[in-house]
């Protein structure tokens, strides 16, 4: 279950396009450089849920070859 909103400590990050590496990599120093939180990849900033594009998706075993 994912939160409702955001928060200082949750980021919902849309993966549609999908989501350059370096754009990740940033939200996750800037939670590490702070208190820590989650990254939600795959969710709009509304908090639908639009899922992982094929590229990232296979890195987690969620897609086909």
């Amino acid at each position: 279950m994912i939160p409702y909103t955001e928060s200082l400590a949750v980021e919902f990050k849309s993966d549609r396009g999908p989501l350059p590496d370096r754009e990740l990599i940033e939200t996750a120093v800037c939670l590490a450089n702070s208190e820590g939180g989650e990254i939600y990849l795959g969710v709009e900033d509304d908090g639908s849920i639009t899922g992982l594009h094929p590229n990232h998706a296979a890195h987690f075993g969620l897609a086909g070859p």
